[in-house]
C-alpha cells in the first residue's frame, strides 16, 4: 500500500482545522467504506451539505462534528474542539491521516 504525506499548510490568521478537517473526513468515510449519501443519511442531513464539509466549504458545528465522530470514529477527533488540549500535530502525524 503507497503512503501518501500531506502537508498542511495554513495561511495567516487562517484555522488549521479547516484545511485539515475535511481531509480527515474524507479519509475515515473511505476507510468506513461508506459513500457521501450514505453519510447524509446516517447524519440525517442532505448528502450535499457532507459534501461541503469535506470539501471545506462548511465546517460542522461541535454537535454536527460529535455526531460525525460517532459513525466514523475518527481517532483523536474531540479533540478538534478542545483549544486548550487541541494538538492538531496528532492529525497531521497520524498513520490514519497520511
Amino acid at each position: 500500500m503507497q503512503t501518501i504525506t500531506r502537508k498542511y499548510e495554513a495561511k495567516p490568521g487562517e484555522d488549521i482545522r479547516k484545511i485539515v478537517l475535511p481531509d480527515m473526513l474524507k479519509r475515515a468515510r473511505l476507510r468506513k467504506g461508506k459513500t457521501q449519501k450514505e453519510m447524509g443519511l446516517l447524519l440525517n442531513i442532505p448528502y450535499q451539505d457532507y459534501q461541503k464539509y469535506e470539501y471545506g466549504l462548511i465546517f460542522p458545528k461541535r454537535d454536527r462534528f460529535l455526531e460525525m465522530d460517532e459513525v466514523l470514529k475518527m481517532p483523536g477527533a474531540a479533540q478538534i474542539y478542545e483549544p486548550k488540549k487541541r494538538n492538531l500535530r496528532y492529525f497531521i502525524d497520524h498513520e490514519e491521516y497520511k
